[in-house]
């Protein structure tokens, strides 16, 4: 197998692999969402508090920051996660927000 080939492939399994990494954080921020909707609804809005900021702190904010200098590696799929992370941060931003004037 030629260089170049071996070269192609190790770049698209890593490429698939960082592609695959920035999902799953996508999916565990959905599934957090999910959950804050559910405490809102049931009134427990300390637990939306603290799930909120979980989030921000343990899932979207490092999400942000690991894709700004290894987004260009997945691209155009970056500007999509990109998208999604800041969009995510502002839910979780409002409902920070509206538990808090609930107070």
């Amino acid at each position: 197998m030629p260089a170049w080939k071996i070269a192609y492939d190790v770049i698209k399994d890593v490429r698939g692999t960082m592609i695959f990494y920035f999902f799953i954080i996508e999916e565990a921020i959905q599934s957090v969402s999910f959950a804050c909707y559910l405490l809102n609804k049931a009134g427990m809005k300390e637990d939306v508090r603290t799930y909120a900021q979980w989030c921000i702190d343990n899932l979207i904010d490092p999400a942000i920051e690991t894709l700004g200098p290894l987004g260009v590696m997945i691209y155009p799929m970056q500007i999509a996660y990109d998208l999604y992370y800041k969009s995510a941060k502002k839910l979780m931003e409002t409902y920070l927000k509206i538990t808090e004037i609930e107070k």
